[in-house]
């Protein structure tokens, strides 16, 4: 008589072999985004962009607490590994910050306002980017 064995589930996200391992908080987001010199600080700015939106739509403990400078930094980032999504994913980011926190972010994009000078005009573009974009994902139009 043959013996059937039970199949198991040989499924495998891949998690294990990331070269950065995902963020379980917005405070390891922007670890990881001021990572600038190691090997695998492009690997780690891509990780923590992708992992933002999640982790603020899930509240993460510290988003109170890391809100302002993670949304300032995401703002005066620079494509400086040639991520091919770089812009959307910083968006993005900002965005679902701005959406759970928009006082905090709010305050982060108009203090910019404010000391943006007619030298910078791409910052003042993409912050009314920003803020039109974050007026739309609280009005529920995105």
């Amino acid at each position: 008589a043959t013996k059937s064995y039970p199949g198991y589930d040989v499924a495998d996200d891949m998690e294990d072999l990331r070269p950065v391992p995902r963020p379980l908080h917005l405070r390891m987001c922007l670890e990881l985004l001021q990572r600038a010199d190691d090997a695998s600080a492009p690997d780690a700015h891509e990780t923590a962009l992708r992992g933002i939106p999640d982790l603020s739509a899930r509240r993460s403990k510290d988003l109170v607490d890391v809100c302002i400078p993670l949304a300032s930094h995401l703002l005066h980032m620079d494509n400086r590994f040639g991520l091919a999504e770089f812009d959307t994913l910083r968006h993005d980011a900002i965005v679902a910050l701005g959406a759970i926190e928009p006082a905090l972010v709010g305050q982060v994009l108009f203090g910019e306002l404010k000391k943006v000078s007619g030298s910078s005009v791409g910052l003042l573009m993409d912050v009314l980017d920003l803020l039109g974009s974050l007026a739309l994902e609280l009005a529920g139009h995105r």
